[in-house]
């Protein structure tokens, strides 16, 4: 089990997951694997079971408890966390056939779970490279054009947003599985751990960080908005800190003046 942007082991409270293995769902009538659609909600919320594939988790604070599923194969589900109290090595088990008298567990396996562990995605799937990101002043693609053709290089100045996972905490709180509202209700901000965010090894102040929470996409799905500081042409780092958490090293976004 690993966080589903960066691809490390530590896994955050309501934070997305990604779980590799073998035989994890019957693929005889879904050789692709099984999407969660608009059909498999449970009162608008992601299901705790899809394609007859459930996972629990517990621990030393956590009571066994099963999980949003959005995504099953025969190698691959993707999943969402649980709340996680505290920092704690937690228990895992896939569950096949879950509604059945005797259904089928896997050995239980731990992974080191703790309330945030933030990761950006990126555009190569990978965890590495041009941060998955959008230049809102100049509503387009923020990359590299080698990555993406049409995309463009940011401005100092420009407004971006930067979209990740593990980010803990908001207020309002969602449930693991609960989409945020959309507006004009209230927006939900990270506020349980500050945000910090660094781009090219300069620290961009708070009132250049213009949202930091959920976005309406997918639970436990983030969005950053931050205005670009003066940066010279080039790829430059990003990173973004909650308390003692950062997300990983090899991300960047390109940058060019006018």
């Amino acid at each position: 089990m690993l966080d589903s942007a960066a691809f490390r082991g530590t896994i955050a409270s309501k934070g997305l997951i990604v779980i590799l293995g073998s035989n994890l769902f019957l693929a005889n009538s879904q050789p692709g694997g099984y999407l969660l659609s608009k059909n498999d909600l449970i009162n608008g919320q992601w299901p705790t079971q899809l394609g007859c594939v459930a996972v629990q988790i517990s621990g030393p604070n956590l009571p066994s408890t099963r999980i949003p599923i959005y995504y099953v194969s025969e190698s691959l589900i993707k999943a969402q966390a649980p709340t996680i109290p505290a920092r704690e090595l937690v228990d895992v088990q896939i569950v096949l056939n879950p509604d059945a008298t005797k259904p089928t567990l896997s050995a239980a396996y731990q992974v080191q779970a703790d309330t945030v562990s933030p990761a950006l995605y990126t555009f190569n799937s990978q965890g590495t490279g041009n941060a998955a990101a959008v230049d809102v002043t100049k509503g387009k693609l923020l990359a590299d054009a080698s990555v993406i053709p049409s995309a463009v290089s940011a401005s100092p100045g420009d407004i971006i947003s930067l979209y990740g996972t593990g980010f803990g905490d908001t207020d309002p709180l969602y449930a693991a599985g609960q989409f945020a509202a959309l507006p004009p209700a209230t927006l939900p901000r990270v506020t349980t751990t500050p945000v910090s965010v660094t781009i090219g090894g300069v620290a961009v102040p708070a009132s250049d960080i213009k949202y930091a929470g959920l976005a309406f996409d997918a639970p436990g799905f983030y969005v950053i908005n931050v205005r670009v500081p003066q940066l010279p042409d080039g790829d430059q780092a990003v990173s973004i800190v909650l308390g003692n958490a950062g997300t990983q090293g090899n991300v960047n976004i390109p940058v060019k003046n006018p």
